[in-house]
């Protein structure tokens, strides 16, 4: 990789990925708010802001922003997570200019037009909607409102559906003024294109805005896991499978453990070889779908595995799952075993950033939540650190804690 870190003159940070080959960029504007800095009262407020600016500028109505975006050949996303939100742009080097122009004009000059607003409503409830119709969503989102019980992590980051409805355009644009300023922003390119020119291209577009105040993600008190030690909730539901998702408290991504934990990750449910596929599904046929997820968070995180499974499968698969965390935790991991899942990881890595858009977005992630951009760069350094001895204490440290397991039946 050859990155180089420059500042704009109102200290906007940009970090830049100098490729090689197609002449081609993604371009994606960080700011470090999303829906964790939200309250019972604007719950959905950040999603629909980003959501909203990006259907129309003071200078364009929908139709011709995205008539100027399609004559670039790029494309235009964004995404609100519970920690940080970004606006991303894809396109042919040659057009960085006018990418910086459009790119601006949706963070500095939003229409915030009312049926556009009103659009990004039902658009969230929609996606509302389709998550109940999904099995793994339902489960997941059972889980979360018990463990991050009255936090915004205890729901989807377009916030709850009966506060979004009742968001003004006020509230969208004094959280637009507070929040895109330039302490916000963060600026992460990667691609083939000149520094020189880049920075140029950003200067005079994003180089004015206005620098404001910094806005951090607070700091919750999690009581969720309190109120259910080894609790087992069991669902009623309109699916014809059942499903398991028995989950533990973990730390952030900011915790020194997070590298092992994701190669515990890996050891448990990631891979076809890892030991709840193995025994769940090769082994005894109880599951058609098994894995395991450690969300990255800037907060308080957690260690869940999740098994689809026929409905009469369900009390067997319970003693089996705490089977194989008991054996996890009875011996140390053999060296060729945890040789085998670094190389896993590290390949997996790799692979996924051959695509400038994840190099991008993992540069830029890491560095907006405080891990530092060149924590995704050190990874292979970091990852060969870890012992079989720090793969023990951690999953005794995780797994002997208190539990919350949601059952839909």
């Amino acid at each position: 990789m050859n990155i180089s870190v420059f500042n704009l003159t109102n200290k906007i940070k940009v970090i830049f990925d100098k490729t090689n080959g197609a002449e081609i960029l993604n371009i994606k504007v960080f700011v470090g708010v999303g829906s964790a800095c939200e309250n019972e009262k604007n719950s959905g407020l950040s999603s629909l802001t980003l959501s909203s600016m990006m259907r129309s500028t003071l200078l364009k109505n929908s139709e011709s922003l995205d008539g100027a975006i399609d004559d670039l050949g790029a494309s235009l996303s964004g995404v609100t997570s519970h920690d940080y939100s970004f606006i991303s742009m894809a396109l042919l080097s040659k057009h960085c200019k006018n990418a910086c122009e459009i790119l601006a004009e949706i963070i500095t000059k939003p229409a915030f037009d009312n049926a556009e607003i009103d659009w990004q409503k039902k658009m969230a409830v929609n996606a509302e909607n389709l998550r109940k119709d999904d099995i793994d969503d339902t489960a997941c989102d059972a889980f979360c409102a018990k463990i991050y019980k009255d936090t915004p992590y205890a729901y989807q980051s377009w916030g709850k559906i009966e506060t979004l409805k009742k968001l003004t355009r006020e509230q969208i644009v004094e959280r637009h003024k507070k929040v895109f300023c330039a302490k916000n922003l963060l600026i992460a390119v990667c691609g083939n294109i000149s520094q020189k020119i880049l920075f140029e291209n950003l200067q005079k577009s994003f180089g004015q805005i206005e620098v404001g105040e910094k806005i951090c993600i607070p700091n919750f008190k999690f009581k969720g896991y309190e109120n259910f030690a080894n609790k087992t909730v069991k669902i009623k539901t309109k699916f014809n499978q059942g499903y398991i998702l028995k989950g533990f408290d973990a730390p952030s991504c900011l915790d020194r453990d997070f590298v092992t934990i994701n190669i515990i990750n890996a050891m448990l449910g990631m891979r076809m070889t890892s030991k709840f596929f193995v025994r769940l599904r090769e082994q005894l046929g109880l599951a058609y779908s098994v894995n395991t997820m450690y969300p990255i968070s800037k907060n308080k995180s957690f260690f869940a595995v999740h098994i689809g499974l026929d409905k009469k499968n369900i009390k067997f698969t319970l003693s089996e799952i705490d089977k194989i965390f008991n054996d996890f935790l009875s011996k140390k991991v053999s060296q060729k075993e945890l040789d085998e899942t670094k190389t896993f990881l590290k390949g997996r890595r790799l692979l996924a950033r051959q695509e400038i858009g994840a190099k991008c977005l993992a540069l830029g992630r890491a560095e907006i939540l405080g891990l530092g951009f060149k924590w995704d760069l050190n990874f292979d350094r970091e990852i060969k650190k870890v012992t079989n001895a720090d793969i023990l204490r951690v999953a005794k440290d995780i797994f002997s804690k208190r539990s919350l397991t949601i059952v839909l039946n």
